[in-house]
């Protein structure tokens, strides 16, 4: 997996010196990544699948421990795969009393772990296979306030709010 990432602290740099304290923070931040993870814990079977049991027999005393295909080799299964891109702001006021936070990503999910129909071949009429893919994109923004900051106390009040969208 790799991730590339950037960030402009905007406030740091000098023609934005007389904005402050009235925009005393900003930065630029944006980031694309390829990731992959194993998928769901319970697929298994990229080799075969090979069992223990004990066969039915006529009489209890003859007791025999057999050996049974549990799920057939699937070399073809791999792991998940993500794309991600993400952009986002950050904004504070007054002194960082008031601070917007804005999000907004985009990811391309493929190669997923999904049962699939087969011919039937070696008994079994589906796997597990990365046969599927899904696409979701969202925004986050926040709204942060500090309302009172003495020596004692610091009351502060946060308003989130989220949007995604699958496919």
């Amino acid at each position: 997996t790799w991730n590339v990432s950037g960030r402009w602290n905007i406030s740091d740099e000098p023609w934005m010196r007389p904005l402050q304290p009235t925009l005393s923070h900003a930065v630029l931040k944006a980031s694309y990544s390829l990731t992959a993870e194993s998928g769901p814990s319970w697929v298994t079977n990229s080799h075969v699948v090979i069992e223990a049991y004990n066969p039915w027999r006529n009489n209890a005393r003859d007791n025999e421990t057999g050996l049974e295909i549990s799920s057939l080799a699937n070399p073809d299964l791999t792991f998940e795969k993500k794309h991600e891109f993400d952009v986002g702001v950050e904004l504070g006021f007054f002194d960082n009393r008031v601070n917007f936070t804005g999000d907004w990503y985009k990811r391309n999910n493929f190669d997923l772990i999904a049962v699939t129909n087969t011919q039937g071949i070696g008994g079994e009429l589906t796997k597990y296979g990365n046969v599927a893919s899904m696409t979701s994109d969202g925004y986050e923004l926040s709204l942060s306030t500090v309302n009172i900051r003495t020596r004692d106390f610091k009351w502060t009040t946060n308003f989130i709010y989220s949007h995604s969208h699958n496919l």
